[in-house]
């Protein structure tokens, strides 16, 4: 038996506001997330951001109705990579994370 795995977890911090849009009929959302790591390098700690583009789609959109800049986010998904060509003609790679499950992390909020 053959088994197969894209699986990504990731807790981060949301960086731009959601983006809802119609693409070709079906409902999607767009958002980024950075999310900071530690090491080591030469007896140093090193601290290190990575920057993470972030894809809903159908009903998954209104999970990114949840998502505020700033905000730290749990994030699990899978990553999708998109060919694309650019304005110049020159062909490029995309990955995002096409996302199945979010939860919001940090202190909540009193009124």
């Amino acid at each position: 038996m053959t088994a197969y795995l894209n699986s990504v977890q990731l807790i981060g911090n949301i960086t731009s506001e959601p983006n809802h849009f119609d693409k070709n009929g079906n409902e999607v959302a767009t958002a980024s997330i950075a999310v900071n790591q530690k090491y080591k390098s030469n007896d140093e700690v090193v601290e290190d951001t990575q920057f993470f583009n972030l894809v809903f789609f159908g009903e998954r959109t209104k999970l990114a109705s949840l998502l505020q800049k700033g905000k730290q986010v749990f994030i699990e998904g899978a990553l999708r990579i998109d060919d694309y060509e650019d304005n110049d003609g020159t062909k490029r790679k995309s990955t995002s994370i096409v996302v199945r499950n979010v939860q919001l992390l940090g202190k909540k909020e009193s009124h």
